[in-house]
């Protein structure tokens, strides 16, 4: 009838609050979830932070040492700064002491150990002009043995050159400096050849060929080979001088790490506070459904409640009426009296049932 039937509209109109306030809880729950990722990641970023600014302080500290050494470190050995700083030997050989071979130097990033490998005893050696010069200097050196010195003349003749092993590299193609001392890298590196890993050296390693390795590993024609490893401070000026270039490039690397961290938190946190916004509608239209909810669910009870007792009363008064007419007791009055209150009763049904309408 017209009640089952508004009944049934009541039971839809609380099943779509129901999945209104389920639909809200989730994404509130949801945006929770997000955020506590989000949050997480922006941890993981402060600490990736903290990290990257610790290397880079380490990294800006061995830049200083290496920059501003002390007498005990990277300027080479004693008598090579000696003899680049003695007016003396300055006016012996006028224009002739042309500075630290390393100053000359340049190579590949990844060959920089292979090239210190290569010169191992001509690391700190002084560059001269031409070999009588040389000889005029050690003739000074040797009355003042101030220290050891190495000198390399630029106008000596140039070895000859040792046969490779197929699809060898010359470690000298991959040495930059000025042609005006190309003969005398010519000359030092002439039979160094580069060899990818220790497993790559020829066997037999060609008697006038030297074999070097990225890592430092030297092996040489002769039976004589060698590991070359720099120092934390180098003792030498092109040790110190690739150990600048390194540095330099691997703070410069972690630099550029620490400003893109210092992005993704900027973004992360925009993230947040976006989440933290949705959060909150969330919450307030989680809060709103089940107060809508809980007050359909109220009026409901109360309706249904009525509905049943208006229901209950007029089968009571229609047993009583269907009673006296089948005794032929009752006497019209007492018929209109029950009468009366089936209206009243279906009155109050019909009430209850247009509440009911009313709130579904």
């Amino acid at each position: 009838g017209s009640f089952e039937r508004r009944q049934t509209d009541m039971n839809r109109s609380l099943e779509t609050l129901m999945q209104e306030a389920a639909a809200c809880e989730k994404a509130l729950h949801a945006a929770i979830e997000r955020k506590t990722g989000k949050e997480s990641h922006m941890a993981d970023l402060r600490q990736r932070s903290a990290d990257l600014q610790s290397q880079a302080a380490g990294k800006r500290t061995q830049i200083e040492m290496l920059s501003a050494p002390d007498e005990s470190s990277g300027d080479g050995s004693d008598g090579s700064k000696c003899l680049l700083n003695d007016t003396e030997a300055q006016a012996a050989v006028p224009g002739k002491i042309m500075g630290a071979l390393a100053a000359h130097l340049d190579v590949a990033p990844s060959y920089r150990l292979a090239l210190e490998a290569a010169l191992r005893s001509w690391l700190d050696a002084v560059l001269v002009a031409d070999v009588e010069s040389a000889l005029s200097i050690l003739h000074l050196l040797e009355m003042k043995k101030k220290g050891a010195v190495r000198i390399v003349a630029l106008d000596a003749p140039s070895p000859r050159p040792a046969t490779p092993a197929e699809s060898g590299k010359k470690l000298l193609d991959y040495v930059q400096c000025d042609e005006s001392i190309r003969p005398v890298i010519s000359r030092l590196l002439a039979n160094v050849w580069i060899a990818d890993s220790t497993d790559s050296i020829p066997r037999p390693i060609p008697q006038d060929a030297v074999y070097v390795t990225p890592n430092g590993s030297v092996a040489r024609g002769d039976g004589c080979l060698e590991f070359w490893m720099r120092g934390t401070r180098p003792s030498n000026p092109l040790s110190r001088k690739h150990a600048l270039l390194d540095a330099g490039g691997t703070l410069e690397a972690i630099e550029g790490q620490a400003r893109h961290c210092a992005e993704a938190m900027t973004a992360l946190s925009g993230e947040i506070q976006g989440l933290e916004t949705a959060i909150a509608k969330a919450q307030s239209d989680w809060n709103a459904a089940s107060r809508s909810l809980a007050q359909k669910e109220g009026e409901n009870q109360v309706i249904s409640l009525e509905a049943g007792e208006a229901r209950e009363r007029l089968d009571t008064v229609s047993w009583e009426l269907d009673n006296l007419n089948s005794q032929g007791r009752s006497g019209d009055a007492e018929k209109e009296t029950i009468a009366k209150r089936m209206v009243e009763v279906r009155d109050r049904r019909e009430k209850a049932t247009a509440d009911m309408a009313s709130q579904s």
